[in-house]
Parts: structure tokens; C-alpha cells; sequence
């Protein structure tokens, strides 16, 4: 309804009235209408309901904008971290804000742990919560921190809608496993914002064409930078390929999915240029769940390795 696709008519409350609302209509106006016609031909599509999304959500707007300047980095813990390290709210936050970085204060980042943690077990809390909420909780609170470092104010379930707009619409991508911030969960922007007349961000997505040859060659080199500090006595060792993808994504500043693309690519032969031979493996490596699998023709594959070919001479 806030992007005009659909007529304004009311819309359940809560969850326990949405059964009362199972034989409502709501009919697509003209716009809706429009974006529908758009729905084969996707990229057009796409570009319409960013612009809509845009236009209508004034954080996304934000983000966008906080992004323009700077990746977000949002420290990350997990229930063993939590069970190997009682490190208390000061020092959870000050771990937090050196990662953080942007000049964050730990004292910012306690008080948003303090917050969180009063607000979903109470303070003090009436009894001990498990590792997995905690670990849930602190999360969230450190998102919270980490994007407010970049002047965007949020609560974590409102960023976390953006993080999914974002990602799913290609504007920008995350990834836990980004070498240089390890610990970290971190945002980049992978799309270039042009501006209308009135202001308004006019983003145009990355794609193959004018960034497929960067990611080719930086594939290459980050796949030897891992190999030479992966510890494996091997001389072409087997390689996470989301580990790769993600520090190529963000060297790139691209999408994941563009990583992929130019992957499997490089697998086929493509960028001769490049002169590297690449072999995909369906690997040992247990892939995260924040990470999406990559696949080959349809074929899921977990690690890889590399050959350096000869540079031919022209």
C-alpha cells in the first residue's frame, strides 16, 4: 500500500485477527498493475520496486546513504563465545566497540547491551538465560550499537527488514566472513547511487558486465592470499568458497551472488585474462547458515582450488 500497488483498505492489527480478514480483496491499482506487467522481464521489475521502496521508506533512504560512506560492522557472538569468555557487559562492549570502530564509545555500546538485556529477561532478570538467548539478545543489541556509529538510529527488527530489502534487491550484501573484520557481521554497499533533481537516490546494481573482470582478478589474488595463510602444506589447497567469495564481494564491493556468477565462470574458462585455472570441489566444509551455497551448473560445491596458468604473450 505505501508503494500505490495496492488499494488502501485496513489491514489486521495483530495476529489473532488475521482470520477474521480471509475473505477480504485487495485489488492492485494501476501502478500495481504496471509492476505486474513488469514481472518478466525482471530486472525492470527489480528497478521499479527499488525505486518504489525508495521513494516510500525514508530509512532506506538512510542506509543507503550510511553506506555511501562506509561499510557497517556489526560485532558478533556466539553461545560457545559466551560460554569460553565471561567477559561481562563492559568488557563484551568494549570487545564490541574496538570492532566497531567509527570512534565508538564503549560506554554507547554497554548502555545498548544493558537496554536489550533489561527489556527481554528484566533487570535484574528473574532467572539466568540460556546461552542461545543471550547470545540472541546481544546480537541484536550490537547491531543496534554498530549502525548507530554510522548515524543510523533503528531498532534491530527494523534493520533486519532492511538487511533482507537490501539483499534481496541487490543494493548492498553482508557476510560474517570478510577476513579483515573477523568477528564481525559486515554490510557493503554494492550498487552506485546517482541522485534525482529533488534528492531522491536513483541506485543502479552492479553487475557482470562492467565488474565481472575486476572479481575475476580478484579472485585470483585473494585465493592465494587465504591459501598462503591457510597453514595447508598442500600447493594448491582446497579453499572455503565462502570464505573467498565473501573478502572478493567486499574487495569488490558486489553482491555474493555476482561472486558466484564470476566463479563459475572462471570454472568454465572464461577471463583467459585472468590466467588461472579453477577447479570446484564438493568439499568437507560445513557452510554456515548465514551463507548461501554455491553452485556450479546446478551442481552444489563447497571448496576450491587454483592454478596459476602461463601469462600468454600477445
Amino acid at each position: 500500500m505505501r508503494l500505490d500497488a495496492v488499494e488502501n483498505k485496513p489491514l489486521p492489527s495483530s495476529k489473532r485477527l488475521v482470520n477474521s480478514y480471509l475473505g477480504e480483496t485487495y485489488k492492485l491499482t494501476d501502478h500495481g498493475m504496471y509492476l505486474a506487467e513488469l514481472t518478466p522481464d525482471s530486472a525492470r521489475f527489480v528497478d521499479e520496486l527499488c525505486q518504489g521502496l525508495i521513494a516510500a521508506h525514508p530509512y532506506l533512504q538512510l542506509l543507503l546513504r550510511a553506506l555511501e560512506q562506509n561499510s557497517v560492522r556489526c560485532p558478533t557472538v556466539s553461545e560457545g563465545d559466551l560460554e569460553r569468555c565471561r567477559r561481562g557487559t563492559r568488557g563484551w562492549s568494549e570487545w564490541a566497540a574496538e570492532r566497531i570502530g567509527d570512534g565508538l564509545l564503549s560506554e554507547m555500546v554497554e548502555k545498548k547491551i544493558t537496554e536489550h538485556l533489561g527489556r527481554r529477561f528484566g533487570h535484574p532478570p528473574t532467572e539466568r538465560p540460556s546461552n542461545k538467548a543471550l547470545a540472541e539478545t546481544m546480537n541484536d543489541a550490537l547491531m543496534v550499537a554498530a549502525f548507530a556509529a554510522c548515524n543510523v538510529h533503528l531498532d534491530a527488527t527494523t534493520i533486519k527488514t532492511l538487511l533482507r530489502w537490501g539483499s534481496e534487491l541487490l543494493l548492498y550484501d553482508q557476510s560474517r566472513y570478510v577476513p579483515v573484520y573477523p568477528d564481525a557481521n559486515v554490510i557493503w554497499l554494492a550498487a552506485d547511487l546517482t541522485r534525482r533533481p529533488g534528492g531522491d537516490l536513483l541506485p543502479a546494481r552492479r553487475g557482470i558486465a562492467e565488474y565481472g573482470g575486476r572479481v575475476a582478478h580478484t579472485f585470483r589474488r585473494a585465493y592465494w592470499e587465504q591459501a598462503r595463510k591457510s597453514g595447508s602444506s598442500l600447493a594448491e589447497p582446497y579453499l572455503p568458497i565462502h570464505r573467498l567469495r565473501a573478502q572478493v564481494a567486499y574487495e569488490c564491493a558486489v553482491t555474493r551472488a555476482l561472486g558466484d556468477m564470476v566463479l563459475s565462470r572462471l570454472a568454465d574458462g572464461d577471463y583467459p585474462e585472468v590466467a588461472v585455472e579453477v577447479l570446484l570441489h564438493v568439499g568437507m566444509t560445513g557452510l554456515p547458515a548465514s551463507e548461501p551455497a554455491f553452485r556450479h551448473h546446478g551442481r552444489r560445491r563447497l571448496e576450491v582450488t587454483m592454478r596459476n596458468k602461463p601469462q600468454s604473450v600477445s
